[in-house]
């Protein structure tokens, strides 16, 4: 599995380091800025758990006018496949790469969500971040 730090193309349009990985959630096209590999790490199991559970979205929820900020995404890959789930933590909303598709979070596990993603992020160190 790996965290994926994310940042708006635009951001990062005058960088000439190289070639970025360009992702399409929803309406909004993001930049991979940096991916870490954080499998084994702690947590990842009731991270997975939580994302599959229909619970812990808020489909009830009206549409709003936020500005998105897509900030971090976790990758999921298996047999050659890869699952992107990126996270907007200003709009509590998730969204599947390359769909349209987007899902209000809950609040609550969204800020639990941003959390860990920083604290994997530091439990592995400057040793394992890639771009």
């Amino acid at each position: 599995m790996d965290l994926l730090r994310l940042a708006q193309k635009s951001a990062l349009a005058d960088d000439s380091s190289g070639p970025k990985v360009i992702l399409r959630i929803g309406n909004d096209t993001v930049l991979i800025s940096q991916h870490m590999e954080i499998t084994g790490t702690p947590g990842l199991l009731h991270a997975r758990h939580a994302l599959l559970q229909d619970m812990n979205y808020r489909w009830d929820a009206a549409e709003s006018d936020c500005v998105s900020e897509w900030s971090f995404a976790l990758r999921f890959s298996r047999d050659g496949e890869d699952v992107i789930i990126a996270f907007d933590t200003q709009c509590n909303r998730v969204g599947l790469n390359g769909t349209e598709r987007t899902g209000p979070f809950m609040p609550d596990l969204m800020r639990t969500f941003s959390q860990k993603s920083d604290e994997w992020e530091k439990r592995l160190g400057n040793g394992n971040r890639q771009q």
